[in-house]
């Protein structure tokens, strides 16, 4: 079994809400269907399977900004349960630090995340995973989870979206 991390692309008003009844996120997420527009829920949802946390340090990596705004892209986002349960922990960024983040993402090329590989530096951090992948097997796999990441953040961006983030065992 492993540690996945799914996004959620949801308006504002949905992560204002789950902010004041953070005991409800399990149920929404579970019931997302019934909280977005029909026909829309399966453009909404972008799961990211065991090498999520390498393409969030990969990404770290890149960040050229000044406050290093990647960090957020999943680890330090916005925390929605205080007990953060050892099976899964929900976070959440609005809209506006999702363009943020966008903008940045955008700015890093497709040769950046390779050129940062350093598997000693993963394993030191305790990056996920990072002792299992290596840069030349798994290459492949890992730039499909940063053009996960990308895509939920740009298409968050594009529709005023915030998104809600699962890391779930």
């Amino acid at each position: 079994m492993s540690v996945t991390c799914t996004f959620y692309r949801v308006e504002d008003k949905w992560v204002d809400l789950l902010i004041q009844l953070p005991t409800e996120v399990d149920n929404w997420i579970n019931q997302i269907d019934k909280w977005v527009e029909r026909g829309t829920v399966e453009n909404r949802i972008y799961h990211l399977d065991s090498a999520w946390d390498i393409a969030q340090f990969l990404l770290n990596e890149c960040d050229k900004s000044t406050v290093k705004v990647l960090k957020r892209v999943i680890r330090a986002a916005h925390c929605l349960t205080e007990d953060r349960q050892k099976t899964h922990n929900s976070r959440y960024l609005r809209s506006d630090e999702v363009k943020m983040i966008c903008q940045e993402l955008e700015k890093i090329n497709e040769e950046e995340p390779k050129e940062k590989w350093n598997q000693e530096k993963m394993l030191k951090a305790r990056v996920y995973r990072s002792n299992r992948f290596t840069q030349q097997e798994d290459w492949r796999y890992i730039m499909e989870h940063i053009a996960t990441i990308r895509k939920a953040f740009r298409e968050a961006s594009e529709n005023n979206h915030g998104l809600i983030c699962r890391i779930e065992l």
